[in-house]
C-alpha cells in the first residue's frame, strides 16, 4: 500500500533562552504578528495551556479559508507541544520542538497529513507553497523574539 502521508518540517535558531521562546510561541496573542495569514487564533479557555487545551485557529492559504480549531495532544514546557485539529477536512497533526543550544534555541515546526482525492493531486503544487510560507513565518518569529517584541 502506498503511503499518502506528507511530512513538512522546518527549523530556525533563535538567539533567546528556551523559556522565552516557548512562552512567546504559546501565547497565541503573538501568532498574528509572525503568521501573516492568520485571521483568528486563541485558546478557548482562559487557563494555562496543556494537554487537552482547545484552540480556535482560522487562517487563509492559497486563497482558501481554513478553520482548524483543535486540541493540544502533548505538552512538555518549554520543550515541545503537539496539536491536532478537531474539524479539519483531512487528517493532520503537528507540533513544535525546542532545544536549548548554548545561548540560543533551536525551534522546529512540523506537520503530517494524509491527503486524499483532489488534495492528493494538488500536493505537488501546495506543498512548496506551504513550505515557503512556514520558512517565512519562522524567520519573522525569530526576528520578533530577537528584537524583544511584546504582546
Amino acid at each position: 500500500m502506498r503511503n499518502n502521508s506528507t511530512h513538512m518540517e522546518d527549523t530556525v535558531v533563535i538567539d533567546a533562552p528556551i523559556e522565552a521562546v516557548f512562552a512567546y510561541l504559546t501565547d497565541f496573542r503573538n501568532t498574528a504578528k509572525w503568521h501573516k495569514n492568520m485571521k483568528k487564533v486563541g485558546w478557548k479557555k482562559d487557563e494555562p495551556p496543556g494537554v487537552g487545551s482547545e484552540y480556535d485557529w482560522i487562517e487563509t492559504f492559497a486563497g482558501q479559508t481554513m478553520v482548524l480549531d483543535g486540541v493540544i495532544t502533548s505538552w512538555d514546557s518549554p520543550y515541545s507541544f503537539t496539536w491536532q485539529p478537531t474539524n479539519s477536512p483531512f487528517p493532520i497533526t503537528g507540533g513544535w520542538t525546542l532545544v536549548q543550544k548554548e545561548n540560543s534555541t533551536v525551534v522546529t515546526r512540523y506537520s503530517d497529513n494524509q491527503l486524499a482525492g483532489i488534495m492528493k493531486l494538488m500536493n505537488f503544487i501546495m506543498l512548496p507553497m506551504a513550505k515557503r510560507q512556514v520558512r517565512l513565518e519562522l524567520k519573522e518569529l525569530k526576528r520578533l523574539i530577537e528584537t524583544g517584541s511584546k504582546v
